[in-house]
């Protein structure tokens, strides 16, 4: 058996093996395994497939992290949840604190997305539809990639996300210089060729370290139980019970009565509230410890929070995609401290959140979903059944678990039996074929992996379908080239991609929506909308509507039914029609006798997105659409889907050549999709700082006093007594740590980023360290420095009368004179009073612009006072720079990313203040993802 200390053999960095010995000892036989097969070398691509529990996910982290380490590149690790994310980020943060800088990216975390882009992160986790937006915008992130880590690649086998899963590993492989790939799945019994695919040496175990005892109990209290060794027997768990859940209760207070903790498994969220208060019923209150009380207080008020506070107090929890991601991490430790015992989910929980339980029951084998008549019925997979039941006596948290599978009647056990516990796991399948291939195209043009139809023929023969689908039953390369051509017409005819001497160029609004992920559909509705929109000037509500209209956005609240046909939702559950321009879409679906069902679906969405839009309280809107589906976290979740949309439409307005003005309304529109709340409040929202919910926001946001209370800046400054009766001192407090830790963490990942990249270019490490920690004239010294070797002819002023420049740079149409500053502290941004000291120095040179250089960055007066006076048509002109975007600019240099001559012309001839976005070779395009919890 492997002990950490022996992985130094495979090439394991001494301060890497410092910090897995803190998590481990002994390796388990999957790690020794993949271990031996070239984990830790960078370059072998390996399919690590285990059963739950094994160890697999540390896998993955031993190579990401040592690739990382080793390389001084990045690595990137993606997962198909949020939830997962988050978890695996935070484990990360905390494990390599000292060692890497970790970065997290999801619908739920776009803060570090500029970072990701400009490289400034080692380990990388995100989602899988993050990363597929990111390479569609930036295909050479996946070039400075070393390792790609892949969790739960079986889930290929799984819809659209499978699909786009499928393309992306695909483009991955293509690639010039592709990364090594560790992908890890769970148990599956036909991987399907998958590992010859992935040119990947496979690694299996069937070795659980933790024990699983599995049985399926009837309602008569008896059950069938299969042991880890595999031999049967007959046991009676509790006495006859009238019906499931009848049993499902009795099961649970026998296993806590035993001292033993419980996840049950449902299949739907009615039935996880419905069996959570009858358990609740059924457990004595002990009351919320402080802490927990404190946190709950913390949560925005919702009839979920309510709800969630009175079961945890009788030690019973629950977690749905209905909960926020606040709540759902409230269940998830109230459970991991043994606060509650018992703890009911949807399979929100099953696909790889680490909660350690004793008991697993799963309470359903068959799932209802409504259909066009009634419900239909379809029996659960065996891996959802696998993976659910793996969440007992997980690695490293319990001794042994048990699985508990209930069955409605004794006749039905051995049928259970036999198709669960002991049946085959389904294999793994394409799914591009069940997608519309125009989308799959869509993407392939759109991120310039294929420029003509006999290109994207060759992408579709490079998939897993391909072979596995195609060349067996699929028709072969014929089909599959009539598919494409049927598929590259559609493109054609929705104008967003051109065919110009046999070969196929997206357009520049088709690039922005590919890069985004969104459907061939929805991007002919968005580019439909910028064209209306320079003939009508559409309000608020019209393109509210219009991104409703968008099935990305989400599916509630859905329409209210009654005797099985939908109510039109006009007029309560509409947008009012004195909200939308005169001949709009909306308009137009208003006025109609009777709109489509899918007009209706807009309808509704659009005009709970409105709500929220707003800043109105979530309880209330979630009683207006009662039994719609809008719980607080789905309206949550309908405001992120809708955001990330609305950020496709305003840079697809702005390479349109749309107005100011639009371009400016969508990106606000889009903030306040995304927090509910006036877009000026979200630099404030986006921090999450516990204990501070919408509705103190807005308190900051409608204070009439003279001083902007919301603005960052001025929670640091103005005294305490500012914020009487809006926020508490303790509030107060967290949102100034907040604040502070923010800019700290920016500034440090930014300043690691930069050195880490150095390494690779001519640019000295230390220069570009240096403009991060020298003071005064350090600082002078290093931007000189740094300028010099980017090919800027920089002189520094070694004696200069106070208030006149530190620096001259020569250029061909004149000299520019330079200021550098840097805050005492590098939480504090430097001052308009400070900054602007450099206008009308240089006396005698007659500068062509002035330039004031600093650390951290500039307070918001002097943004808005450099871009008025940019705005001026006088002589008067001002650049402020902050130093991350200096030593940007200067590293896309050194990296031939931009001539030096571009550098130069941008410091000569800039005004206002200089972003990374206004940086050539950094071309922005926001990326999101449809939440699909």
């Amino acid at each position: 058996m492997y002990t950490v200390a022996d992985l130094a053999t495979h090439g394991a960095s001494p301060q890497l093996l410092d910090v897995w010995s803190q998590k481990i000892q002994a390796l388990t036989d999957v790690q020794e395994r993949a271990v031996r097969a070239g984990a830790l070398d960078g370059r072998t691509n390996l399919l690590v497939m285990a059963p739950t529990s094994s160890g697999k996910t540390f896998v993955g982290e031993m190579a990401a992290s040592q690739s990382a380490f080793s390389s001084r590149q990045h690595s990137i690790f993606i997962v198909p949840f949020r939830a997962l994310a988050d978890e695996h980020y935070e484990t990360f943060r905390e494990r390599y604190e000292h060692v890497l800088s970790v970065v997290i990216s999801t619908s739920d975390w776009s803060e570090y997305d500029d970072d990701i882009r400009a490289g400034n992160f080692n380990l990388a986790v995100m989602t899988y539809e993050k990363l597929i937006a990111f390479l569609a915008q930036q295909p050479d992130l996946i070039e400075r990639c070393t390792t790609l880590v892949v969790d739960e690649v079986q889930l290929i086998s799984e819809g659209d996300r499978g699909a786009k899963l499928e393309a992306l590993l695909t483009q991955v492989l293509n690639a010039e210089n592709p990364p090594q790939i560790v992908a890890l799945s769970a148990s599956v019994d036909g991987v399907n060729g998958l590992d010859r695919w992935l040119g990947a040496t496979m690694v299996s175990s069937v070795e659980r370290p933790v024990p699983l005892f599995q049985s399926v109990c009837s309602t008569n209290g008896s059950s069938i139980q299969v042991n880890p060794d595999g031999s049967q027997e007959m046991q009676t768990l509790t006495s006859s019970q009238h019906d499931k859940s009848s049993l499902l209760l009795e099961l649970c207070r026998k296993f806590v009565s035993d001292g033993r903790q419980v996840i049950v498994f449902r299949t739907t969220v009615r039935q996880v509230a419905e069996t959570a208060r009858a358990l609740r019923e059924n457990f004595a209150a002990s009351g919320l410890s402080n802490d927990i009380d404190q946190r709950f207080n913390a949560l925005d008020d919702s009839d979920a929070v309510n709800d969630l506070r009175l079961c945890i107090s009788s030690g019973v929890g629950y977690h749905t995609g209905d909960l926020t991601h606040a709540e759902r991490r409230l269940a998830e430790e109230t459970f991991r401290s043994g606060e509650i015992h018992v703890l009911v989910s949807t399979t929100t929980l099953a696909m790889g959140v680490n909660l350690p339980s004793d008991v697993v029951i799963v309470a359903d084998s068959v799932r209802f979903s409504p259909a066009k008549v009634g419900w239909s019925r379809t029996n659960i997979s065996v891996a959802e059944y696998r993976n659910s039941a793996g969440r007992a006596g997980r690695l490293g948290k319990r001794s042994a678990g048990y699985a508990v599978l209930l069955a409605e009647h004794p006749a039905e056990q051995m049928q259970l039996v036999n198709a669960y516990l002991l049946g085959k796991v389904e294999p793994i399948r394409s799914q591009i074929p069940n997608r519309p291939l125009s989308d799959t195209v869509f993407d392939i043009v759109c991120s310039d992996l294929a420029h003509s139809e006999e290109e994207v023929v060759q992408f579709i023969t490079s998939t897993f379908a391909y072979p596995t689908y195609y060349e067996r039953a699929g028709g072969g390369l014929q089909e599959v080239r009539r598919q494409v051509t049927d598929a590259v017409t559609k493109c054609l005819n929705s104008g967003l991609v051109l065919l110009e001497e046999g070969r196929l160029y997206p357009t520049p609004l088709a690039k922005v929506f590919g890069a985004s992920g969104i459907s061939l559909a929805s991007s002919v509705g968005l580019a439909r909308v910028l064209q209306q929109a320079t003939v009508t000037q559409l309000t608020k509500a019209d393109i509210t509507f219009e991104i409703a209209s968008c099935p990305e956005s989400g599916i509630r609240p859905w329409l209210r039914r009654r005797y099985k046909s939908e109510l039109d939702p006009r007029p309560d559950h509409a947008p009012s029609k004195s909200l939308c321009a005169s001949g709009s879409r909306l308009s137009l679906a208003l006025s109609k006798r009777m709109p489509s069902t899918d007009e209706q679906k807009s309808l509704v969405r659009a005009k709970c997105l409105l709500d929220w839009m707003s800043g109105k309280n979530q309880r209330a809107i979630s009683r207006d659409f009662e039994d719609m589906g809008a719980a607080s976290a789905r309206v949550r979740e309908l405001g992120k889907n809708s955001a990330w949309i609305f950020e496709t439409l305003a840079t697809a307005a702005e390479v349109n050549g749309s107005s100011a003005e639009l371009v400016a309304g969508i990106k606000n529109l889009a903030l306040e999709s995304r927090y509910g709340l006036p877009a000026p409040l979200a630099p404030l929202a986006r921090l999450g700082v516990p204990g501070i919910s919408r509705d103190h926001l807005l308190k900051l946001h409608n204070d009439t006093s003279s001083a902007v209370l919301y603005d960052p800046e001025t929670i640091l400054d103005e005294p305490d007594e500012a914020f009487d009766g809006m926020l508490t001192t303790l509030q107060l407090d967290r949102l100034r740590r907040a604040i502070i830790t923010d800019l700290e963490d920016s500034l440090r990942r930014k300043r690691a980023g930069h050195v880490a990249r150095s390494i690779q270019t001519d640019l000295p490490q230390k220069t570009v360290d240096d403009l991060y920690i020298s003071k005064a004239e350090g600082l002078e010294q290093a931007v000189t420095d740094a300028l010099n070797y980017a090919g800027i002819s920089a002189t520094r002023v070694l004696r200069q009368p106070h208030g006149e420049e530190d620096i001259r740079i020569a250029h061909t149409d004149g000299t520019v004179v330079v200021s550098v500053t840097a805050s005492r502290e590098d939480t504090r941004p430097i001052k308009w009073n400070k900054a602007k000291e450099i206008l009308g120095a240089g006396t005698g040179l007659n500068p062509i612009n002035y330039i004031c250089i600093g650390r951290p960055g500039f307070e918001g007066l002097a943004e808005r006072s450099a871009s008025n006076i940019a705005r001026e048509t006088g002589t008067r002109s001002i650049l402020l720079i902050p130093v991350p975007v200096l030593a940007e600019s200067l590293l896309l240099v050194a990296e031939g990313v931009m001539d030096r001559n571009r550098l130069a012309d941008i410091l000569a001839h800039k005004r206002g203040i200089l972003a990374i976005d206004d940086l050539p070779g950094r071309d922005k395009i926001d990326v999101g993802e449809t939440t699909q919890e």
